[in-house]
C-alpha cells in the first residue's frame, strides 16, 4: 500500500509508526493546511488483520496485539477531527481491514462510532477481495458503486471496466 501511495502521490507525508502522531504532529500539519489553503483533510488507514482474518485458524480477534492497533487509528482519528473543527477544515477518514467474524466487527463499530461498509471490488477487479470499510461519513450511490443494506453494515460492490491482467506484475517480473 505505501508503495502504490508514492507512486500515485509523490510527496506524501508518511508515518511509519502510527503510536508516533501526536496532538502536537497532528496540529503541525493542520497549521501547514491552513497555509496552503487546504479545505479538506483526508486520513486514512489499516491495521494489521492477521488477528482478525477468517485465513488465521489461531487468531486473537479484535483484542488482539496487532489487529488491536485499530485503537490507534480511532486515537489518531479523534485528534484530527478536533484539529479539523478548530481550524474549518473539513476532515473525512477512513479505516480498512479484511472481512471478519461477526463479533470482531461489532467491537469495531462499537469503539469507532462509523458507518461500516463491506465491500467487494469484484465487479471492477480480477480478485474477490471482500474488505470491511469504517468511514466518517456514510458513502452513497455513484457510477460503479452499488449500496444495499446487509445486517449492520451497508454492503457495497465497486464494478466498472476489468483491469489488464498486466496490471498484476511488478515491471520486470516474469
Amino acid at each position: 500500500a505505501q508503495h502504490v501511495v508514492r507512486e500515485a502521490y509523490p510527496g506524501t507525508r508518511e508515518f511509519g509508526d502510527i503510536r508516533s502522531l501526536t496532538r502536537e504532529v497532528v496540529s503541525e500539519l493542520l497549521e501547514g493546511a491552513l497555509e496552503m489553503r487546504i479545505q479538506v483533510c483526508i486520513a486514512g488507514g489499516g491495521f494489521p488483520c492477521q488477528d482478525v482474518s477468517f485465513l488465521n485458524k489461531f487468531k486473537a480477534g479484535a483484542s488482539g496485539e496487532r489487529s488491536g492497533l485499530f485503537r490507534e487509528l480511532i486515537r489518531v482519528r479523534r485528534l484530527f477531527q478536533a484539529g479539523c473543527a478548530s481550524r474549518g477544515i473539513i476532515y473525512l477518514g477512513l479505516g480498512e481491514c479484511t472481512i471478519m467474524t461477526h463479533a470482531d466487527a461489532r467491537t469495531i463499530d462499537e469503539q469507532c462510532h462509523w458507518p461500516r461498509v463491506e465491500m467487494c471490488s469484484s465487479g471492477a477487479s480480477r480478485v474477490r477481495r471482500p474488505r470491511s470499510y469504517w468511514t466518517s461519513r456514510l458513502l452513497t450511490e455513484k457510477p460503479g458503486l452499488s449500496l444495499c443494506r446487509g445486517g449492520p453494515a451497508l454492503r457495497g460492490r465497486l464494478w466498472g471496466p476489468l483491469e489488464s491482467t498486466e496490471m498484476w506484475a511488478m515491471p520486470g517480473w516474469s
